[in-house]
């Protein structure tokens, strides 16, 4: 058994247990996993009350739990659901609003629609620069703002709107209609994991009080990580998991075909490209399927899509 001969190789993980009786009671056990001598080991044991989410993660980058056993070689096509967030479960574009607005009062002006969509593709392309592996998101949080203080020729502290932002868009949790009710489903089935390139304050802040916390399994995020989708590393996280060791039995969803669908072709994994609006594929990349509605998710998983 390793307890502390291998500390710089140990991954931490914790997995809630329910038990039922007179009343469910809910514990939440930590574990260590020894990469080197593939032990597992019990650290702590801890109330789920204590646990709370923002403090339910390892070092590793990744936040998991297992609020049940799923039974490998199922009739599900698929082991794991491995999903994006904005855009794909949540309402990006209108947390973003809500927080420019409140980013922008604390800097004594107010939001116009103008001004947000100049911020808007600021930001939007300093997260390409990031995918490609040209800035580092510390830099990028700061720097959209100071590109659009100057952009709209304004003097102001980007260090305080960027804070001011932040702290406003990990309070916005505004799902995307169907989405819980969606993944409700999903997890009834398989893991879902979300694996999405964001700000941990922000991601772990808005799931906190999301409808959708009861659902998810784990979740990856690319601040910790510290490596951002297309790099495969991301869906590698989500998979280990969900304890998925099977490439072609994960799923990956996401809305994004230069960050969800081109990590799943860098993984190896198939993607599942949600596209409401019908846009083009003008990357080329492989898809397995393509849906206009969360809804069409599960036929996938049950493998039926196509049945009359």
């Amino acid at each position: 058994m390793c307890f502390t001969a291998h500390p710089v190789l140990k991954t931490e993980f914790e997995i809630e247990i329910i038990s039922s009786g007179a009343g469910e009671e809910r514990t939440l056990h930590r574990f260590s996993l020894c990469h080197k001598c593939d032990t597992i080991n019990l650290s702590s044991l801890i109330s789920r009350s204590e646990a709370g989410v923002q403090g339910n993660h390892s070092p590793a980058g990744v936040w998991g739990k297992a609020p049940k056993r799923y039974k490998r070689g199922n009739n599900m096509r698929y082991d794991v659901l491995l999903c994006d967030a904005d855009n794909t479960l949540f309402d990006f574009n209108k947390a973003e609003e809500n927080a420019f607005a409140i980013a922008c009062e604390e800097m004594g002006f107010s939001s116009t629609p103008e001004l947000l969509a100049t911020y808007s593709a600021i930001n939007e392309a300093l997260w390409k620069l990031l995918e490609q592996g040209k800035i580092e998101q510390s830099v990028l949080r700061v720097r959209r703002f100071e590109q659009f203080l100057a952009a709209i020729h304004r003097d102001g502290d980007a260090q305080r709107m960027c804070d001011a932002f932040v702290e406003a868009l990990g309070q916005q949790s505004v799902p995307l209609d169907g989405a819980v009710e969606a993944v409700r489903r999903w997890s009834a089935k398989i893991p879902v994991v979300i694996v999405t390139n964001g700000i941990a304050q922000v991601q772990r802040g808005r799931m906190a009080k999301s409808e959708l916390r009861p659902y998810i399994s784990g979740m990856v995020i690319s601040e910790e990580v510290g490596a951002a989708k297309p790099n495969p590393l991301m869906l590698e996280k989500g998979m280990e998991l969900a304890r998925a060791t099977d490439k072609r039995r994960a799923l990956m969803l996401g809305d994004s075909l230069t960050s969800d669908i081109a990590a799943a072709k860098n993984a190896g994994i198939d993607a599942c490209w949600f596209n409401p609006k019908g846009a083009a594929n003008d990357k080329s990349l492989p898809i397995a399927y393509e849906i206009a509605s969360l809804d069409e998710v599960d036929a996938i998983l049950d493998g039926t899509e196509g049945e009359a």
